[in-house]
């Protein structure tokens, strides 16, 4: 590994050296690109190789800090058939809102660079049941993340797609997080008659 990206930053220094030399930078940028497509392209293939959760997780945030800011030339539909499987999975394997929202945030980015060109298998990603566990989480960060993802997913499809089972799920979602908020008003109203009538 540290081979190749010695390899990458050696290359990097003569292309830049040469660029300056002849007062090129538009060579420099297309290097630049050309290497974070590159490199998205190896942090996808470490992920899907990775057996440690904690590493994916590290290779997830790291693909969400490229895609999240930059227009690359890739195949995110490809990208997102392939890792959604993924971290779907390490929702099982951590609780934490803090950790949890990145990965949500990486789906929604990568579904919003995907769009128009979604298939059904990214329905039967979000149909999976550690999905709605998820939608069970009261965090405001969760909800936050999902209501993006949702609203994102929704408008990825053509206006003609037979996407009812996302409408179900968004459903069951605004269904979960009325009643979480109903349950706790109902607790503060509780509160403030028991402790008004003290």
């Amino acid at each position: 590994m540290d081979q190749i990206f010695s390899r990458f930053f050696y290359i990097f220094f003569i292309f830049f050296s040469i660029s300056c030399y002849f007062s090129n930078f538009s060579l420099i940028f297309l290097f630049l690109d050309n290497f974070k497509e590159n490199l998205c392209n190896l942090i996808v293939s470490l992920l899907k190789n990775f057996e440690d959760s904690l590493a994916k997780y590290e290779c997830a945030l790291c693909l969400k800090s490229i895609i999240k800011q930059e227009q690359l030339k890739l195949n995110y539909f490809q990208i997102i058939e392939e890792i959604a499987p993924i971290i779907i999975d390490l929702f099982k394997n951590f609780f934490s809102p803090n950790i949890l929202w990145p990965l949500i945030q990486l789906l929604t980015s990568l579904i919003e660079k995907s769009q128009y060109v979604c298939s059904e298998n990214i329905i039967k990603f979000i149909e999976n049941p550690s999905i709605m566990v998820l939608m069970q989480n009261d965090s405001e960060l969760i909800r936050g993340a999902l209501i993006d993802m949702f609203k994102n997913l929704i408008v990825s499809f053509p206006n003609d797609s037979k996407i009812t089972s996302i409408y179900v799920i968004c459903l069951n979602f605004i269904d979960i997080v009325f009643s979480q908020v109903f349950i706790t008003s109902l607790m503060n109203i509780g509160v403030f008659i028991k402790i008004s009538m003290q």
